[in-house]
């Protein structure tokens, strides 16, 4: 059977729609589909859902990061301030444990603290904590690691910021 105007209108009037809402459903069907959109997002859309409603959770995901990431930066300052003092700590022991030519910087921080996220999700995939902690450590790595390119990025411990450890 072949869906025309004339049994589409039928069959919204059987549904028992008002002529306000055949009307509304009748312009959509004439509009055409967004570009860009997924048929998920298009079907939202009609639906009348906001984006946030329809957005995929990698969105809603990154999202949450982004509100972790800032509230951490209360409690612990900025990303370079606060893994320049996790660097030099760890340098003390990396030197002490290895030999004095080890040195961690701010990057090897985001890098190392990812990857110990990555080591606990071998245990269990399925921790949404350890994902959102390796994005938040992405995002402070990459922030630096642009510092660093735009020439930006200011040692913390010469700027006085993070106290500097003997080793």
């Amino acid at each position: 059977m072949t869906l025309t105007p004339e049994r589409s209108k039928l069959g919204r009037l059987a549904l028992g729609l008002s002529e306000g809402e055949r009307a509304e459903i009748d312009a959509m069907m004439r509009k055409p589909e967004p570009e860009g959109l997924s048929n998920e997002q298009f079907r939202a859309l009609v639906a009348g859902e906001t984006a946030a409603q329809s957005e995929p959770y990698k969105v809603t995901l990154l999202r949450e990061v982004m509100e972790i990431v800032g509230k951490r930066g209360l409690n612990y300052g900025t990303p370079e301030d606060n893994f320049a003092r996790i660097a030099r700590r760890w340098t003390v022991h990396f030197k002490n444990r290895y030999g004095p030519d080890m040195e961690v910087d701010e990057l090897d921080v985001a890098i190392l603290c990812a990857d110990l996220k990555l080591a606990r999700l071998e245990n269990e995939p399925t921790h949404m904590d350890s994902w959102k902690d390796i994005a938040g450590y992405a995002a402070c790595g990459g922030e630096i690691a642009q510092r660093r390119i735009d020439g930006t990025w200011v040692d913390a411990a010469l700027e006085g910021r993070a106290p500097a450890v003997d080793v």
